[in-house]
């Protein structure tokens, strides 16, 4: 890995510190500084998506949203040189230092953003219910509630005045009013904005605490427009916008008490934040339980009532808007709509392209996980479908070189000198042996190995009637050659025939028999200008000899790893988790197992610890070539390849189907020096910036600096150029918004 990483930065230093870095091009390097932001295109395009038909949300996204994202871009509002800055005066005061428990970094814009999305959603929901919002909040309270959430931190914002919170009543009237001015909050409101100033600071002042702040109004001079209980509830929804933001890191904090207090008075006790967790961080795989278990929420919903309403989206969990008498989520339920979930997604991927199927010397294989979304009846079609990919009619056969080499077992007189075995290239005769092959030696081989181990549990049952070898003899028969049978069983036979006659050599796991076969076949159908239907009956016909022998047992599906995997991570709230030491007293005795040498040795995952199935990776089911170095593997052993758990296994199955958007695996993969780029919130996504990062990330088009990037911060004289708008019209040279779009077209459009 360290090799990849070298090779990859020094293919980057030579794109940044060889040749003339574009100086002397003649073109215009530099992004127009009037054009819109391409952030701010994108986020706007996301709020107006979630908020359709909202005039609030429209005007704010237009007036004020561009203004706050330019005026507040590397502002600190919580953690930073904002606690940095309270420290040293409270220092100066004699005082002790501020708590820490809540000084993680967060800038204003994050801080706003966060605050002001859920607290939107939560009002138009109160809206919606028998509540005092409902029948006192209206268009224009609402856009004063926004516009007070934005303010409360005035003292935030750049050129704002020294300790300017300690400052007289008219001062603070004319700051606001110049905020306003400056964020278009004036013209969001109205034009009647500055009726509206002292209701403004009203809500602004009581954001952090709720009716200690300057509520006496005519002891302190506020002059406000809006009645006293409209005024409170219009607080209260300011105050639960700047709770959201400051408490909410972790999805248990949906039970923090301010946040519940908050919601029981707004929604007279008829709503409630509750929350899923999940205890572990793996990728593809928590992002599919994630979905899994929203959709465990949102189902229950119907067309007349709303349960739950995803609220906060975060790295380990989703806080969740639900009614007071939702019904509770059934924990029993989840494991199985984990695997049904990944059914749903991985199934018609592999159809579509057969990722993990590959073809070496010695046939076509594919992936184990192929095991986990069908029955061999379908497996078998999918098998078909690669085959015929991957041995196009533009693919070289090698049936002449097959017949090549049984001429020589001939001569080496493993072989009777009788038996015909001359045939010339045809790529059909490479797709029905492949074909064959696989579905003998892989499909029903592994399936038998697997009735097997069941049968030997009962020792009365009797032996499988039907050896993963003896499927070639029932083609034969199927297709009207089974005078070839001898024939075939002498050639399947050819490595004991070398051993007896003590000659080096074997037939290197070739499938000689099913070249032979095939081409007998073809002899006998000269006409034949594809495979497909002869591999269409031949599937029938398997499927039918083949299903009455697996009907007799019952396999497990492969999935129960997952299903207890699922049980230990997820929490609920009012679900009790085992915190027993089992787990953990399992992965010991596997780690202490996998140091032994000999009988008794357990594998271990070379990725994770885990007292889950541990098996052998193989290259066509992993992203990277299995044979690198590991500590997980006993030093001055033979064994190269790495071993990997079930769970772990699980995730590089995703990536492979869902992520990887080409046919390259192991190895191959590996040299291509692909790099997965996730974005995990610091804090939470809502549902608005969450549609603006999925904009954002599908239109990305390059993650590396290059030349044109360099060129955007440095000039021609070699002068940086790092103001805060050059970096905020960065992102043009890395997302292409026409990406996707593009991606679909075919390879030879110019477009």
């Amino acid at each position: 890995m360290m090799q990849n990483l070298k090779s990859e930065n020094d293919e980057l230093n030579e794109d940044l510190f060889e040749g003339n870095f574009g100086f002397d091009e003649t073109v215009d390097r530099t992004i127009q500084r009037d054009r819109e932001l391409l952030t701010l295109k994108l986020l706007r395009e996301a709020i107006q998506a979630q908020n359709p038909d909202d005039p609030v949300m429209k005007d704010f996204s237009e007036f004020v949203l561009p203004n706050l994202l330019q005026t507040a871009i590397g502002v600190t509002a919580k953690g930073g040189k904002f606690f940095d800055e309270l420290d040293r005066q409270r220092e100066a005061e004699g005082k002790a230092k501020i708590r820490r428990d809540n000084a993680a970094d967060q800038s204003l814009n994050t801080h706003l953003l966060n605050g002001l999305f859920p607290a939107n959603l939560i009002e138009k929901r109160l809206e919606k219910m028998d509540t005092t919002i409902k029948r006192l909040v209206h268009e224009k309270e609402r856009r004063l509630i926004l516009a007070a959430f934005i303010l409360h931190d005035f003292e935030k914002f750049p050129n704002a005045p020294e300790n300017c919170r300690k400052l007289d009543l008219d001062s603070h009237r004319q700051l606001i009013k110049a905020l306003c001015q400056q964020l278009g909050l004036d013209r969001f409101i109205g034009e009647d904005y500055e009726d509206y100033l002292d209701d403004l600071l009203c809500m602004a002042y009581n954001a952090q605490r709720r009716w200690d702040t300057n509520w006496n109004f005519s002891e302190y001079g506020l002059n406000v427009q809006l009645r006293d209980r409209l005024l409170r509830q219009l607080c209260e929804l300011t105050c639960l916008a700047d709770s959201l933001a400051s408490i909410v890191k972790h999805p248990h904090d949906a039970k923090h008490n301010r946040l519940k207090e908050l919601i029981h008075a707004l929604s007279d006790g008829q709503l409630e934040l509750t929350y899923h967790s999940i205890a572990e961080n793996r990728g593809v795989l928590t992002n599919v339980v994630n979905n899994a278990l929203m959709e465990a929420h949102t189902s229950l919903n119907t067309a007349e009532k709303v349960y739950y309403e995803p609220l906060l989206y975060l790295p380990t969990g989703v806080i969740y808007l639900a009614d007071r008498d939702a019904p509770s989520i059934d924990p029993s339920d989840l494991p199985d709509r984990v695997v049904n979930r990944i059914k749903e997604l991985c199934a018609g991927q592999l159809k579509l392209r057969q990722t993990g199927f590959g073809r070496d010397g010695k046939g076509m294989k594919y992936a184990e996980y192929y095991n986990l979304f069908f029955d061999h009846p379908g497996l078998m079609r999918v098998a078909l479908d690669a085959t015929l990919r991957i041995l196009n009619p533009t693919k070289a056969s090698v049936a002449k070189s097959r017949s090549e080499n049984l001429v020589k077992f001939q001569n080496l007189g493993v072989l009777p000198t009788s038996l015909q075995v001359q045939f010339e290239d045809d790529i059909r005769i490479d797709q029905l042996a492949e074909f064959g092959d696989l579905v003998s030696r892989k499909i029903w081989g592994e399936k038998f190995d697997r009735l097997e181990t069941e049968r030997k549990k009962n020792k009365k049952a009797e032996a499988i009637s039907l050896r993963p070898e003896q499927i070639i003899h029932k083609v034969a028969e199927h297709w009207q050659l089974k005078d070839y049978s001898p024939q075939i069983e002498q050639i399947q036979r050819i490595n004991e025939s070398l051993k007896a006659n003590k000659l080096t050599g074997n037939t290197g796991g070739v499938p000689y028999e099913w070249y032979f076969l095939a081409a007998k076949y073809l002899e006998q159908n000269p006409g034949l200008e594809t495979v497909r239907p002869t591999c269409d009956a031949l599937i029938k016909f398997l499927t039918e000899l083949i299903s009455a022998i697996v009907a007799q047992y019952q396999l497990a599906d492969g999935w129960n790893d997952l299903r207890q995997w699922v049980q230990q991570i997820v929490m609920l709230p009012n679900s009790t988790q085992n915190q027993s030491a089992d787990q953990f007293l399992k992965e010991l005795e596997h780690y202490n197992a996998a140091k032994k040498s000999g009988r008794g040795r357990q594998l271990i995952c070379s990725i994770s610890h885990s007292a889950y199935t541990v098996s052998e990776q193989m290259e066509s089911s992993v992203l990277f070539t299995p044979q690198v170095y590991t500590n997980k593997q006993h030093l001055n052993g033979s064994n190269a390849k790495r071993n990997i758990s079930s769970i772990a296994g699980l995730e590089i199955m995703l990536r492979q189907i869902l992520m990887n958007q080409t046919q390259a695996v192991g190895k191959r993969f590996e040299d291509g020096k692909y790099r997965y780029l996730y974005f995990y919130p610091t804090y939470y996504f809502t549902p608005e910036t969450n549609q603006f990062l999925q904009k954002a990330y599908s239109g990305i088009a390059q993650t590396r600096f290059d030349t044109s990037l360099r060129n955007h911060f440095v000039t021609r004289d070699a002068q940086a150029l790092l103001d805060r708008d050059r970096y905020q019209s960065a992102d043009a040279f890395l997302i292409d918004e026409s990406l996707g779009h593009r991606k679909q077209l075919p390879e030879d459009d110019p477009e």
